[in-house]
This record gives structure tokens, sequence and C-alpha cells, in this order.
């Protein structure tokens, strides 16, 4: 029996555009899509990032549930959308992005039941910060690639679309 995988997009049509090049991949990685949760093998929640950050839980008027993102085994917020998915302030988070991804990691997301695998909060210009599930206690910084930024529009997709390419 065919692996079975779950996409759900939130956001603009860069958003639509990224969800169907990750369907293509996974389809041809053998899986096939459903849309039960409970049948696929790997969930994918797409969410706007970058300036937008309030908007992963409320986008073009429809949204992103704690159900829905409780179905995710890895997340990639940047600080202020995990703030938002946590319920702390977004002093909170910038002070410690550390104690915020492991709360995604053991907690979940305010209100919702379950943990994951991995969070990966991102930190703009200071890169990134992984917490596994494995080792909540090792955080383990993503440094930044130091470029001279021309436009930094879609950076944060940029790297979410990397981090995809790697699981």
């Amino acid at each position: 029996m065919a692996k079975k995988y779950l996409i759900e997009t939130f956001g603009c049509q860069m958003n639509m555009h990224d969800s169907e090049r990750m369907a293509g991949l996974l389809e041809q990685a053998g899986y096939e899509p459903t849309d039960a949760d409970t049948d696929a093998d790997i969930v994918v929640i797409n969410t706007l990032s970058g300036p937008y950050y309030g908007k992963v839980l409320s986008v073009s008027g429809s949204s992103a549930s704690t159900q829905e993102v409780a179905l995710a085994d890895v997340i990639t917020p940047n600080r202020n959308e995990a703030a938002v998915l946590t319920g702390v302030s977004e002093e909170e988070a910038t002070r410690d992005p550390a104690a915020i991804a492991r709360r995604l990691v053991r907690d979940g997301a305010a209100g919702d039941a379950g943990a994951r695998e991995a969070a990966i909060v991102t930190l703009g210009g200071a890169g990134a910060l992984l917490v596994r599930a494995d080792a909540p206690d090792r955080p383990v910084p993503l440094p930044p690639h130091v470029v001279e930024p021309v436009d930094t529009t879609g950076a944060g997709d940029a790297f979410v679309e990397i981090g995809r390419a790697h699981v």
C-alpha cells in the first residue's frame, strides 16, 4: 500500500505554488494524496511567513486552527508566529526562542493536544534554532548564510522549502 500525504495551504499564490511543487515531489517519491489527516503518513502545513506573522492563524479570511497545526510533525514558524502559536508575548519569544521552540515540540500550539518531532524557529538575520523532540534541551543553532541582501521577499519561504527538501 502506498504511503499518503496531506498538504494544507494557507496564504498567497506563492504558497499554493509551493504546495503544488511539494505534492509533485511526494508523488514522484511514491506517495498518494489524501484528504483525511488520519490516513496521511506525512502532513504538511504550508503558511505565510515574514512580515505577515500574525496571519499564520488567520489568512485571507480562513483560519489555520490549532487542530490543523497539531497535524504537523515539524513546524517552522518565525519567532513572532511561534509567539502567536504558543500564546506568549513577542518579547518572551525574542528573549528566549529556544524555550518557545521547546514548548512547540513538547506541548504543541496553544490549545492543540499533541507534541511534534521538531520545531525550527526562524530568527531573521540571526538564522534559526532547531529543537528536536529527542533532544529538547539541546537546541541546535542554525547560523545564517551571510549575503548582501538585495530583496528579502520570500527569504523565509526559501528557508522552509530547503528544509522540506531535506526531510
